[in-house]
């Protein structure tokens, strides 16, 4: 559920930035809120990944049978 909250922020922050340079340039973009739920949904996809099948647990080095004394 977090990567749903993040990648919502990635796009409200990308329409906001491309709001301000599209002010600034005094131009206009027409997909302007299309290309950031493109945004939105592509960083929400990355993060679902990342988590999904990028987890390493805490693996002990197997060389130890017991826990060292020292």
């Amino acid at each position: 559920m977090d990567e749903l909250y993040i990648g919502t922020a990635i796009g409200l922050i990308y329409l906001i930035v491309e709001i301000v340079i599209n002010k600034v340039n005094k131009t206009e973009s027409a997909t302007l809120f299309k290309d950031s739920m493109i945004v939105s949904v592509i960083s929400i996809l990355v993060l679902y990944a990342k988590n999904y099948y990028f987890t390493s647990g805490n693996l002990k080095t197997p060389v130890f049978i017991n826990e060292p004394g020292f």
